[in-house]
């Protein structure tokens, strides 16, 4: 069993009270433009999000159902309740107990070795990353990896058996009217809405595993392992994520761990919660500017 070690102790510094002169002049609060948060907030959005060839944002479109595996009780609990309160904040739906699990997180000594291991036995386990990706993914020494498994739904919800579910959706998209003219029945589809705007087809999460590498990811704190974990397990990142120009948990490796605690920026939580509120049968272009706008909203919200 990997244990992480958890830090408790918590340093606070003294509230020292000072007396204070008023300004001579007023003091202005000036607003930060909205174009310019939503400029801000798109490089955020290119840098982070998987993006596959179906040319459409991803996202848990069904209830994600949680396990950790590879900790003690303790700090297993630790992570349940990050990552549940993140798709809580995020509205990402959750769920009941006693569920079969889609969505699982391991805490391992050799994670390279654990992946290469999952590619010898499942082969088309990884097509939701690109060629480079895999590569990262099977050769990188990442303190975390992931990867999910995707798949084409109806707009309401539907599957849509393709043996590529990524490619399939890339392929219908690019046809007139968002699906080819012959082999689909009417059946396979929802059409709930005659609505002309979008593809009638969706990009859902199926499955997603995020494994961490308690050796390279030590001397990390475990609740910021966990926060980076919940918003790639539960917003589909691009592996590895490009640095961001904006705070972000997914600048957490990228230099020596910090003596304090990183958690999910304000950025990151307004990035999650657009994902799970714009169109998801759009295409990634008008999906990432209402994801930019919403969060621009966002963060510009007093």
């Amino acid at each position: 069993m990997v244990l992480f070690a958890l830090l408790a102790a918590i340093a606070h510094q003294p509230l020292i009270e000072a007396e204070a002169k008023l300004p001579a002049e007023p003091i202005v609060v000036e607003g930060r433009a909205p174009e310019t948060l939503r400029k801000r907030a798109e490089t955020l959005v290119r840098s982070v999000a998987l993006v596959p060839e179906a040319d459409q944002f991803a996202r848990w479109n069904q209830p994600v159902c949680l396990k950790v595996s590879g900790l003690d009780e303790r700090p297993a609990a630790l992570v349940r309740e990050k990552l549940l309160a993140t798709a809580r904040e995020g509205r990402v739906k959750l769920a009941k107990a006693g569920c079969a699990p889609n969505l699982l997180v391991i805490f391992t000594g050799d994670s390279r070795g654990l992946v290469k291991s999952v590619a010898a036995r499942r082969t088309q386990m990884f097509e939701s990353h690109s060629p480079a990706e895999r590569r990262e993914l099977l050769q990188g020494a990442m303190p975390v990896r992931w990867w999910y498994e995707l798949r084409a739904e109806g707009r309401g919800g539907h599957k849509l058996a393709f043996a590529s579910p990524a490619l399939e959706l890339g392929m219908m998209m690019s046809q007139p009217g968002g699906l080819p003219s012959t082999g689909y029945s009417s059946g396979s589809v929802d059409n709930e809405s005659n609505s002309g705007i979008g593809s009638r087809v969706r990009l859902g999460v199926a499955s997603a595993t995020v494994v961490v590498d308690a050796n390279l990811a030590a001397g990390h704190r475990l609740d910021s392992v966990a926060a980076y974990v919940s918003l790639v397990a539960l917003a589909p990142t691009r592996l590895p994520p490009r640095a961001a120009e904006v705070p972000s948990i997914t600048g957490l490796f990228e230099g020596a761990p910090d003596a304090d605690a990183a958690d999910l920026s304000a950025w990151d939580r307004a990035y999650l919660t657009a994902l799970y509120q714009v169109s998801p049968d759009r295409a990634a272009n008008v999906q990432r500017a209402a994801i930019a706008g919403r969060m621009a909203e966002a963060i510009g919200a007093p």
